[in-house]
């Protein structure tokens, strides 16, 4: 990875992505791997479920299922506004894999269903 510096520039001129997640949750996890084993730039954001801290009316307003995980793509351009908000396991994990290209790591949906 290159400098502090550099990484600060480029994250100031991409979208910041952020995945609001809770440890004790399993799909949470299968995320946070995900992310962690591949060293992607994504920003982990704690919620504590048993505080209830998914019911926050910021919370339900980005993510009206009031679940994690949840992933949240903010645009510099739109003063951090999310520009696209992700709440559900499976598709989390497909987008990641088809973002930053970890095919190795996504299923394929062209295996026949006798093949599985």
């Amino acid at each position: 990875m290159s400098g502090a510096g550099m990484t600060a520039a480029r994250t100031a001129a991409t979208a910041t992505t952020q995945l609001y997640v809770d440890m004790m949750s399993q799909p949470s996890r299968a995320c946070v791997l995900l992310c962690r084993m591949n060293k992607l730039d994504v920003q982990e954001v704690a919620i504590k479920l048993h505080k209830k801290e998914q019911r926050a009316p910021e919370y339900r307003e980005m993510n009206a299922l009031a679940q994690v995980p949840c992933l949240v793509e903010r645009n510099p351009a739109q003063n951090q506004a999310p520009s696209f908000v992700l709440a559900e396991s499976c598709a989390i994990l497909k987008y990641i894999c088809k973002k930053y290209d970890l095919a190795s790591w996504c299923w394929n949906d062209n295996v026949p269903l006798d093949a599985a």
